[in-house]
């Protein structure tokens, strides 16, 4: 997936280039400045990183069916409190 490509998926999720960051271990400012165009060429890995990040590694990706990705969207919605219940509830259906 390119910069461009990513940077859609990112609006349509409502994802903010902090919790990109976050999630994909890459600095902040490396983040804004891909996004922004002033890293006209990252490196492969941190491209990789931020793909991992969003859920859209490799192949992996279009093999979701749409209710997964929309509840991996949803998940994405909540406070990290919410998002606690959540993988408590999933833990716990996995026992």
């Amino acid at each position: 997936m390119n910069i461009e490509e990513m940077k859609k998926y990112i609006k349509q999720n409502g994802i903010t280039y902090e919790q990109v960051a976050e999630s994909s271990g890459i600095a902040l400012s490396t983040i804004r400045k891909i996004f922004a165009g002033i890293s006209k060429y990252p490196r492969i890995d941190t491209v990789q990183a931020i793909e991992r990040a969003l859920g859209l590694s490799g192949d992996e990706i279009s093999n979701f069916t749409y209710e997964e990705r929309q509840l991996i969207k949803d998940f994405r919605t909540l406070d990290p409190k919410g998002q606690k219940v959540i993988k408590d509830a999933i833990s716990a259906l996995k026992k």
